[in-house]
């Protein structure tokens, strides 16, 4: 009884952190969306490998642990950044497509 408990809180721990390791950096994704360009991202990277790296080692996780880690953290920031790029242009989309302007031609400029 007394393992089967310690494995339920050992799984519920492991579910929070990567719970937290998914939502946190999707968030910040959001809010470097909101404020700055997509180059910010460049140096974003930079610093959550520090940061994954500079963990791993503190807790003594094996190097394939902090290159998974890296992964799942910079995919989800990345989706949370392009997530609300999408979010931003449904309500152009939505427009076109209830006035009928779905297909209708782009304007060009055209050459003199």
């Amino acid at each position: 009884m007394l393992f089967n408990i310690i494995r339920f809180k050992i799984y519920v721990t492991r579910y929070r952190h990567m719970t937290i390791l998914i939502v946190a950096p999707f968030v910040v994704g959001v809010v470097l969306e909101r404020f700055f360009k997509a180059l910010v991202l460049v140096p974003t990277c930079m610093v959550v490998l520090m940061m994954v790296v500079v963990r791993a080692a503190c807790v003594g996780d094996g190097l394939l642990h902090a290159i998974l880690e890296f992964a799942v953290v910079i995919t989800s920031l990345q989706i949370g950044y392009a997530s609300t790029l999408v979010l931003a242009a449904v309500p152009r989309i939505l427009q076109r497509v209830s006035s009928g302007h779905l297909h209708q031609k782009t304007v060009t400029r055209h050459r003199s």
